[in-house]
């Protein structure tokens, strides 16, 4: 069972990321952009496939930008891609 749950009030994924009291949200059009999802249960199952990229660019937004222990945050479509992409470099 997944950590993230779907937010439909913000249409949006979100999961609590480790040492961080406030959530991550991503919006469901990052994820059309990432893999053209249509439904809440496309984006878990991006979510679910791609966990430790996405966690890994919380982590990121989270260094760089100082936020507040307790602040709200959301990842986008690049900062995902990013991820992504230090993960096949660090793979190959």
């Amino acid at each position: 069972m997944s950590e993230a749950s779907w937010r439909s009030d913000v249409d949006s994924l979100t999961f609590r990321p480790a040492d961080h009291a406030g959530l991550c949200f991503i919006h469901r059009r990052a994820f059309v952009t990432l893999c053209a999802a249509t439904t809440s249960e496309d984006c878990q199952r991006y979510y679910d496939s791609n966990r430790a990229a996405i966690w890994h660019a919380a982590s990121v937004k989270l260094q760089s930008s100082q936020l507040d222990r307790q602040a709200n945050f959301h990842l986008n479509s690049r900062d995902i891609a990013r991820a992504l992409h230090v993960q096949e470099k660090g793979s190959a």
